[in-house]
């Protein structure tokens, strides 16, 4: 579904709901299976990130300044929502320390299939109203 450089899909079952490519960081740096958070080295030394739980990490661009780069991380549930019960969605959200700028939202997006925007470029995806999953 989405190119064969993409870093998500290192971290299967996630993939990318577009052409964009969210990272997925390790701090394993002997056969880190992802971009190696290494504090030596540039990405670690400048961008530093750990994870909240564990040893791995995934990390997207949610806004670019000057462009309109969106990254979205797409997993498909274990079983279909069912009419009538409580779901609940967590996830620990943290800007880097090289970032100036950040987001004031986040959201999640449940669908009966996947969301996959073909149309747009690396710089970006529109958003969806329910009838418009391709």
């Amino acid at each position: 579904m989405t190119t064969a450089n993409n870093p998500i899909l290192v971290a299967p079952p996630w993939f990318s709901a577009n052409y964009a490519t969210p990272d997925v960081y390790s701090m394993e740096l002997t056969e880190p299976c992802a971009v190696a958070m290494d504090t030596t080295e540039f990405i670690g030394i400048v961008c530093y990130q750990g994870p909240f739980d564990g040893i791995r990490f995934a990390g997207a661009h949610l806004w670019m300044q000057d462009h309109e780069l969106k990254e979205y991380m797409e997993v498909q549930l274990t079983a279909p929502l069912e009419a009538g019960h409580t779901y609940t969605v967590s996830m620990e959200i943290s800007l880097t320390e090289c970032y100036r700028y950040a987001i004031d939202r986040v959201g999640a997006y449940f669908a009966q299939d996947t969301v996959f925007d073909r149309t747009w470029s690396i710089w970006g995806v529109t958003c969806y109203a329910a009838s418009a999953v391709p």
